[in-house]
């Protein structure tokens, strides 16, 4: 499966693919192959042994955490990967780096595993309280404020993230677009027509 990936794009991974090595590549390198399966690939389960390989080499690789937890909640979407991604994200949590990542992906995981929205609600606050500038936090927030009643704070919330949305800066390695694309969502395609007319819906 090579997904929506141009011809250069394919011989960029492949290029990858025959440099690298899971068990003595330079991790940062090993994980954007690991993301460049994700996008434009959509090589998802060869993402995940990558991540995966990442973490048996280094445990406490916070990008690995937060991108393996990020593929096992969208792509595996089981009991068993939700559980595992929440068990990754839980260390990240009070990580000044990743913490409003770590955040609002648990929000998300423990969305699926049942939890209230007031659980929800909390792990948003503080996603957007460590990250006041992203996209996707502010996002996720307005509709956990929506489900509670709460649809003026939901406006504002995708007001504000209106305001966040920015260009995507050509010089960005895949790590930095990817992050920027699906965690932040600052650059994500259609960010603006989607919260435009989910702020349409909500008024």
């Amino acid at each position: 499966m090579s997904g929506h990936a141009a011809p250069e794009e394919l011989r960029e991974i492949e290029t990858r693919e025959a440099e690298l090595d899971p068990a003595t590549s330079p991790v940062a390198d090993l994980l954007e192959l690991g993301l460049l399966y994700l996008e434009p690939a959509h090589r998802e389960e060869d993402a995940i042994r990558l991540f995966e390989s990442i973490l048996a080499r280094d445990p406490d690789h916070g990008p690995a955490r937060l991108w393996l937890a990020y593929s096992l909640l969208h792509y595996a979407m089981d009991q068993p990967s939700l559980a595992r991604a929440q068990d990754l994200l839980t260390p990240l949590l009070d990580a000044g780096t990743y913490g409003g990542a770590a955040h609002m992906l648990l929000a998300e995981v423990r969305d699926e595993q049942g939890a209230d929205v007031g659980e929800r609600i909390r792990l948003l606050e503080a996603s957007v309280a460590q990250e006041p500038d992203w996209v996707s936090n502010r996002h996720d927030l307005a509709w956990a404020y929506s489900a509670a009643g709460r649809h003026d704070a939901a406006a504002e919330q995708l007001e504000q993230a209106l305001e966040a949305i920015r260009a995507e800066d050509p010089s960005w390695t895949a790590a930095e677009r990817s992050y920027d694309q699906s965690i932040t969502g600052r650059t994500e395609f259609g960010a603006e027509e989607r919260l435009r007319a989910d702020l349409r819906q909500l008024t």
